[in-house]
């Protein structure tokens, strides 16, 4: 066994080391030598050097075009297997781009190397590849970004009221035809009410003892503000101005208004169906539910209104009413009823009018005289179209409104004591009816 390995390694030893390094040095040099071809996709693809006011559709902010190129690459075999696309980069110099459109070939002079590690010197071809170039002149404009209604949820015992303003301006730049055709569309920004927390609204500053402490007006922070236009960039772009920094979503709190105050019930009749009815002859029959006070039909049960403000029933408590609107026969007889508003731009007016003197609003006081109008206006509008009236289950007000010849019956399933008419009352009506025609 010794004898084995004193021949192995002992004898002619010098020998079998110069012979050991010549096959490492050869097999090193054949290993580096040998070359093969590989295809790499997405390699990033930079433009530099744009020539002034202009710009190239589909371009980020870096330089980079959203497209991404596939190159084939030959070269040293050992540099090519560790290569991809995160290691390698186009280079496009625009300098020389005088034409709109220009076709430009991509050889291995337009290759850079991201990977400090790795020399790209070994690629010695790369298969030419044809790119067009579009240039487009930059413009700079002014587009609208149109407010939506917010997706999510309001925090724990509020309602979203409305969104305001509920359109605002972004200065933004890029390819001419782009910026029109957003100039033409605009562009939307959706809030996201789930990321407003409860303490938030609890934390705003208001007056306990304010007429409009109902309603709370909730600043859009900036990080809201933002918006995002991949045709344009792949930044997102920050809403300034002073339309932005009004922006703002209102909320009231959950909770019934009791409406202590009559509101009349009247009927409508199109002239249309004057050969069904005589106007004259309609009436509305008293009952448990409807009954006569002050020469006004009323309905005996407490009402109470959800989603406004106290202050905005004081105002409009004299200018409502219960509208029945009267169908021809050959629909139904079952009649639809709505809550009608009377003269409503004198009560927008009120509403403005007091809430713009009202010191105690400390939500809206800091606004411009004439964003602060506006605001107000958008309000009482929300309002008076998100009233609702409900019985003191909170249950939406539910009429049953029967017309049995001339005579209009009401009736509620929430109001027990109200039944609708039997045939008796009906025939009695129909002689009625019969009379008062003769």
């Amino acid at each position: 066994m010794i004898s084995l390995l004193k021949y192995l390694f002992v004898q002619n030893w010098l020998r079998k080391l110069i012979s050991l390094l010549i096959t490492l040095i050869i097999w090193f040099v054949v290993n580096n030598s040998l070359t093969t071809t590989k295809t790499i996709s997405g390699i990033p693809i930079r433009v530099v050097n744009l020539p002034e006011g202009k710009t190239i559709k589909s371009m980020q902010s870096n330089g980079i075009l959203y497209h991404r190129e596939q190159l084939t690459l030959t070269g040293r075999k050992k540099l090519l297997e560790e290569l991809n696309s995160n290691d390698l980069e186009i280079i496009i110099d625009a300098a020389h781009l005088t034409h709109t459109e220009t076709i430009v070939t991509i050889t291995k002079k337009n290759l850079i190397s991201l990977n400090p590690e790795l020399n790209i010197q070994g690629i010695q071809r790369v298969v030419p590849k044809r790119k067009t170039i579009k240039l487009s002149p930059k413009i700079y404009a002014k587009i609208s970004v149109h407010v939506t209604y917010p997706k999510g949820d309001p925090p724990q015992g509020y309602h979203l009221l409305d969104v305001w303003p509920h359109q605002v301006e972004l200065t933004v730049s890029g390819p001419e035809d782009v910026v029109q055709r957003l100039q033409s569309t605009g562009v939307k920004l959706t809030l996201d009410l789930s990321s407003i927390s409860l303490a938030e609204l609890e934390n705003l500053p208001s007056h306990s003892t304010s007429t409009a402490s109902d309603v709370v007006s909730f600043p859009v922070p900036e990080e809201m503000k933002v918006i995002s236009i991949p045709s344009l960039s792949d930044k997102e772009y920050r809403l300034t101005g002073p339309a932005a920094e009004n922006l703002r979503i209102d909320f009231i709190r959950e909770g019934k208004v009791p409406l202590n105050f009559l509101i009349p019930i009247t009927t409508y009749l199109s002239p249309m169906l004057a050969q069904y009815y005589h106007p004259q002859n309609l009436t509305i029959q008293p009952n448990a539910l409807v009954e006569t006070k002050k020469g006004y039909k009323t309905l005996n049960m407490p009402i109470y209104a959800k989603g406004v403000s106290e202050s905005f029933v004081d105002i409009i408590k004299d200018m409502l009413q219960i509208l029945v609107v009267v169908a021809p026969k050959h629909e139904s007889e079952k009649l639809d009823w709505s809550l009608q508003f009377v003269n409503p731009k004198f009560l927008e007016e009120r509403f403005v009018a007091k809430m713009m003197s009202d010191n105690l609003d400390e939500q809206t006081k800091n606004l411009q005289h004439q964003h602060r109008n506006d605001y107000l206006r958008n309000r009482f509008r929300q309002m008076m179209y998100r009233m609702q009236l409900c019985d003191a289950q909170d249950k939406p007000l539910d009429l049953n409104i029967m017309l049995k010849s001339n005579h209009i019956f009401i009736t509620s399933p929430q109001a027990p004591d109200t039944q609708e008419p039997n045939k008796d009352q009906s025939r009695d009506t129909i002689r009625e009816t019969a009379r008062d025609s003769k």
